[in-house]
């Protein structure tokens, strides 16, 4: 009959399966310290409404002389929010398109030269993972059942795409470094530093990584950017602090 919307079971299932996901969500942050609360206020107001983000300079009662300055762009607030020793040592960046994906969208400047590459990465990871999901579901700590979620998350190719699907480096990185067998480096000075990820085996025949990735985090605006470090990148000193590790390193592969 004319007039009249119909939507399957699925759909209904799946907005309720959403809508417990939230409330669960909810009920834990309700329990949360005020000061905890503030923090979720402040990123769920990022997420719902991210055209209200933008960078203020500080306050200054000093009168400048000439043109206004102009506010600045994405891409000159990265410096500030990569590893201070790092930043002489970047060439460039990529500022891949922010629907979600970016994190995808960076690895895929990084394998294939080209963001636009992002959902044959999505696949290349949903493959790669399912083809030893049991393998990965180990290196994750989770259950299977975990596990598939997981996969069904890196499955999902639409753009935009909510928080949910958004690409979590903490799982991905292994795979990524493992599957295309490269080093990736990722540069994040506030919450866990600068992480590298190495393969955890390569192809029979494969002596060893055949290239080094760079991805970093803007915390500012929950965005993945793809970053080129000048050629034969090198930070004097970094081997210094892990000494006792690369020396039992060497003896145990001895």
């Amino acid at each position: 009959m004319e007039g009249n919307t119909y939507f399957s079971d699925d759909h209904h299932t799946q907005i309720q399966d959403d809508d417990e996901i939230l409330w669960h969500y909810f009920s834990v942050m309700m329990k949360q310290s005020p000061e905890a609360k503030k923090i979720y206020i402040s990123q769920l107001e990022k997420m719902i409404h991210p055209e209200a983000l933008t960078l203020e300079e500080p306050f200054s009662d000093r009168k400048s002389k000439g043109n206004k300055r102009k506010a600045p762009t994405k891409e000159e607030f990265i410096p500030s929010e990569v590893p201070r020793f790092v930043v002489p040592y970047i060439h460039e960046y990529k500022n891949v398109s922010a629907d979600g994906n970016c994190g995808y969208r960076s690895v895929a400047h990084q394998i294939y030269e080209s963001e636009d590459q992002w959902r044959r990465v999505c696949t290349d990871l949903h493959d790669f993972i399912e083809s030893r999901l049991d393998y990965w579901t180990k290196i994750w700590h989770k259950s299977i059942d975990e596990a598939w979620t997981t996969l069904r998350m890196v499955n999902y190719c639409e753009s935009p795409c909510s928080y949910k699907y958004w690409m979590s480096m903490d799982e991905m990185g292994p795979v990524i470094a493992t599957l295309y067998n490269v080093i990736l480096v990722t540069l994040d000075p506030i919450q866990m530093g600068t992480l590298t990820y190495l393969p955890l085996y390569v192809p029979e025949g494969i002596i060893g990584p055949e290239k080094h990735i760079y991805i970093t985090f803007l915390r500012s605006y929950n965005h993945f950017v793809s970053v080129a470090m000048i050629d034969n990148y090198y930070v004097n000193g970094w081997d210094a602090p892990l000494k006792i590790r690369i020396d039992e390193w060497k003896s145990i592969c001895a």
